[in-house]
Parts: C-alpha cells; structure tokens; sequence
C-alpha cells in the first residue's frame, strides 16, 4: 500500500462520457472505482464555471450525506441551493460506500491520507478538465480536514470551505469527548491514546473499548491522529470560509474559533444560529431532538449555509 499515493495520481482518469452524458463520474483508482455525482446549472448563470467540491462526514457517509445509521440529504440539499444560484457541485460516495464500494480497502491498511489522495485525484482530474475555471473545497465535518491537506500542498484550489471542521487534533477531540465517562474510563483510554499517538500499536485492548480501539482499526488512527487542523490551515495561501453552527453537539464552536484564528486575515468565520451537525435548523441541543433531524430526510438545511457559501464564491472577482 505504500505505492497508493504514487499509483492513484498516475493512473486515475474519468470515465469518457463523465460529463458529456451524465451526471454521474467514475474516477478510476488502482483498487477500484469511485463514484461522484457531479451537478452542472443548465441556464447559465455568472458563475456557472465556478465546482464546488462537496467531500462527506465522518464515518461511512454517501454524496449525500447519509449512512447506514443516518438519513438526511444534507448534502444533496446543499448542492440543490448551488445550482439554483447557477454553481456547480461534484459530491462522491467515499472510498468503499455506496456507488465506491468496489474501492474498499481493508481497515488495517486504511490510512487518513488515502481519503486525501482520493480528494487531490478529483481536483487534478477536474483542473485538467478545463470545464470550471475555479474550483473550491467544501468538506463537512471530519472531511473538512481532509480538504485542508490538498489546498496545503498545492494552489489549484480557489478557496476553501470548512462545515462543522474540526479545530483541534482527533485524539484531542476524542479526549474532551471521554471526560463525562468514570475515571476507570480515562484510566484504560489514557494509555491507548497516549501510545496511538506516539505512533505506536496496542496489543491489548480491554474488551470494553474494543469497538473503537480495535488492532484493525488502529493503524488508521495512528495516522488521523498525526494531523492538527489548525496548524494545517495556518500554512495555506487560499481564502477560507469557516462556517459552524451554535447547536452542534458534535463539533463545539470553540473549534471554529480555532480554526479562524490560525487562518488569519485569509479566513473569516461565520457563525450560524440553530444550525446543527448535519446542518439543519435546530433550535435546541436536546438530543433526543437533535437525533431526530439525524434520520429526517425532508427536513431542510439551515438556509443560512447556503447563503454564506454563495456569497463566499460570489463576491470573489
């Protein structure tokens, strides 16, 4: 797997009838193909040649912003709000969900960077194109990490849009995260993240923490964990949109301010009232309420979000 990288960026292409037939686009990998949905305004409009990149959540999450334990559309909402302002979007099933299931990689060999490496091969693919003369990344959630690596590593991307990022390293996150549970709790997760972030294996897991620290699934870790938003976004050159919303009771607003505050005078952070994790309008951090949004699909998408994003994209020259 250590050649994915090299291999990835050599030999992917799009399907040829990708854009002249369809909305829907295959890239093709080494170890399978990926699928996107790429969405283009039919009357033209001022910025019609400007994509969207849409990249999805944590977890296994499709182009439109579901998984097997949610359902909420959020993300086919948000490209359905571009096209009505005349802007196009690109969303994708990741690697191994949905229409990229034939791209699946087995979890020990699963890195952090393999989802990078998949984002960078959308944009170089689309840049050769030479169909949208600018090009911005919007990742949600976890995957708004992943959308800062590329912009960090090269200046094809025009801007850059963080949904509910994180501001702070996973681990770090996850630590804040375990502090409501029992000190026996801290006591046998201290250690394992102690030794997943030095980069190092744990052989013996308790079988409470199983699930999540499992030896499959750590090597993964190990390299998410490598990663400090923050300090990633602090060495970028692209102007950035940092958008978080008041009842996400995933992602505290504290990270936005994070980010905002490494990014400088090319990052502005918006703040958007009653807007929750998977972006809707939520008036309440209740969670058996804030769960209920997680599985309503008809539900809309904070309107705000779109707006912000538009005017990001528009009032650039």
């Amino acid at each position: 797997m250590r050649l994915f990288a090299i291999l990835l960026s050599a030999l992917c292409s799009f399907a040829t009838s990708a854009f002249s037939q369809s909305d829907t686009v295959i890239l093709h990998t080494p170890t399978g193909n990926l699928h996107g949905i790429l969405v283009v305004p039919q009357k033209i409009k001022t910025h019609a040649s400007t994509l969207v990149i849409i990249h999805p959540g944590s977890g296994p999450t499709d182009n439109n912003g579901n998984s097997a334990m949610t359902k909420t559309n959020c993300l086919r909402m948000l490209s359905d709000s571009l096209k009505k302002a005349g802007i196009a979007s690109l969303r994708m099933d990741k690697r191994g969900v949905a229409g990229s299931q034939a791209a699946l990689i087995a979890e020990e060999e699963l890195r952090f960077m393999h989802y990078v490496e998949d984002l960078k091969s959308w944009v170089n693919t689309l840049a050769q194109k030479k169909q949208f003369s600018r090009i911005y990344l919007a990742g949600h959630s976890e995957r708004a990490l992943v959308s800062l690596l590329p912009a960090e590593q090269n200046d094809q991307e025009n801007g850059l849009i963080s949904i509910a990022g994180p501001g702070q390293p996973a681990h770090t996150l996850l630590r804040e995260q375990f502090q409501t549970q029992p000190p026996m709790i801290h006591n046998m997760i201290n250690p394992i993240m102690d030794s997943l972030v030095a980069g190092h294996l744990v052989k013996d897991v308790n079988p409470m923490l199983y699930s999540l620290f499992r030896p499959s699934v750590q090597p993964y870790l190990i390299s998410w964990f490598a990663h400090n938003p923050a300090e990633i976004i602090a060495r970028i050159h692209q102007p950035t949109r940092i958008i978080q919303g008041t009842t996400d009771i995933q992602v505290n607003v504290k990270e936005a301010s994070l980010l905002a505050e490494a990014a400088g005078n090319k990052g502005k952070k918006i703040i958007i009232n009653e807007m929750n994790h998977v972006l809707k309008k939520i008036d309440t951090r209740d969670q058996a309420k804030q769960l209920q949004s997680y599985n309503n699909p008809e539900l809309p998408i904070h309107p705000q979000l779109a707006r912000s994003i538009i005017q990001f994209i528009t009032e650039r020259p």
